[in-house]
């Protein structure tokens, strides 16, 4: 079975800071540089030279390759617009005693409500304990 690590760094967004922690992981034989945010991965592309045995690649691309290499279906991930139209949708049935039926044809509300969603799921409260 192969060997190998994760490395999960946070760094400050610009290049002062993501250069020379992407410089330093291409000393090391191979490996993935990815981020949370595609939006990311063309400054940290730029500090990945042609002979490094590095890729950079979109993290749903990097879950998607492990999980099909271990058997796994890789189902994909709903993206920001997804999640608004979803929460749109949602709102179109909301009932009349409801806070947001005032507003619910709005999608400022529903960037908020998607927002405010993906805040307490980074704080680990999921659906089960919104319930």
């Amino acid at each position: 079975m192969a060997q190998g690590s994760i490395r999960v760094l946070r760094t400050v967004p610009g290049s002062t800071s993501l250069g020379p922690i992407v410089r330093e992981f291409c000393r090391r034989p191979d490996g993935v540089v990815t981020a949370f945010s595609d939006a990311a991965l063309p400054l940290a592309r730029r500090f990945v030279e042609e002979d490094d045995a590095v890729e950079v690649q979109p993290f749903g691309d990097l879950v998607r390759s492990i999980l099909e290499m271990c058997g796994e279906p890789a189902l994909r991930i709903a993206g920001n617009p997804e999640q608004i139209a979803a929460v749109a949708h949602a709102c179109l049935e909301l009932d009349e005693e409801s806070p947001f039926l005032r507003t619910a044809r709005f999608p400022g509300l529903h960037k908020a409500i998607v927002n405010t969603l993906k805040e307490l799921h980074q704080w680990g409260i999921d659906a089960f304990a919104m319930e």
